[in-house]
């Protein structure tokens, strides 16, 4: 028989461990799919300033839930692997292992948390980058990075400046390497620019701003680095190039 205050203090940090634990296969699904959703709530309230909780609750109804459903269960059930305590602990553990090599190697994903690449990606939005990189960082690609300037942060941007590149910026227009940049007028403070074949909306909400004047070679081994929200970005422009070493990875989806 399931011991019930394990399966109810499992039920409270990992519900669907502890239904798969008490042989309930469609509770711990059905825990699995709330668990992802709530957390994906919770995480875009969080990214608004508004207060989130919901994964609380649901961890609480989670862990009653299954301390009443162990008290219920037969003695006489047959117990598998995953049953056992044993077996309930080493299923996360062997999940946290594989998330922090996928994480550390391959893939990983962040939420935005400020307006500077808006209106690509805005404040809440979640980005899937790829870590993986068999080929260097292209013109048009949005990146991951560490800024030299802050070490312990990262930023996400877009690849404006190639090792060797001539960059300069007036205005509105890039020239890179003697060529402008295709820059449409798409309204007011939104133009569409293509690079690298990759096309893209920016914004332009100032008359003038520091950032407007630009004129650099990109050294070896480095990039330039712009925000698409080109009046409210911290980017290359005023703390300089980033080494390659701290291009962490490309954002491959958005959502």
């Amino acid at each position: 028989m399931p011991n019930r205050w394990f399966a109810g203090v499992v039920g409270f940090f990992l519900p669907p461990l502890a239904f798969l634990y008490l042989s309930r296969g469609r509770w711990a699904a059905f825990y699995l799919l709330v668990v992802v959703l709530v957390t994906l709530l919770d995480n875009a309230l969080l990214a608004r300033d508004y207060p989130a909780g919901v994964g609380v609750l649901v961890a609480l109804v989670g862990a009653v839930h299954a301390f009443l459903v162990a008290g219920k269960a037969p003695a006489w059930a047959p117990r598998r692997w995953y049953n056992r305590w044993w077996g309930a602990l080493a299923i996360p553990l062997v999940l946290v292992a594989v998330i922090l090599v996928v994480r550390g190697f391959f893939f990983d994903y962040f939420s935005i948390p400020s307006a500077s690449m808006s209106p690509t990606l805005e404040p809440g939005d979640h980005v899937l980058i790829s870590k993986f990189n068999a080929d260097p960082p292209q013109r048009g690609e949005v990146f991951v990075l560490i800024p030299p300037p802050r070490p312990d942060t990262l930023f996400i941007d877009r690849v404006i400046g190639l090792p060797g590149d001539h960059l300069r910026f007036s205005g509105k227009q890039w020239v890179i390497n003697g060529e402008p940049v295709l820059t449409e007028k798409r309204g007011d403070e939104r133009y569409l620019e293509t690079l690298g074949g990759h096309r893209y909306s920016v914004l332009y909400l100032a008359d003038w701003s520091p950032g407007r004047e630009v004129d650099v070679t990109v050294p070896e081994g480095h990039y330039f680095v712009v925000g698409d929200n080109r009046d409210n970005a911290n980017d290359s422009r005023y703390w300089g190039m980033v080494p390659a070493e701290n291009m962490i990875g490309r954002m491959i989806s958005h959502w």
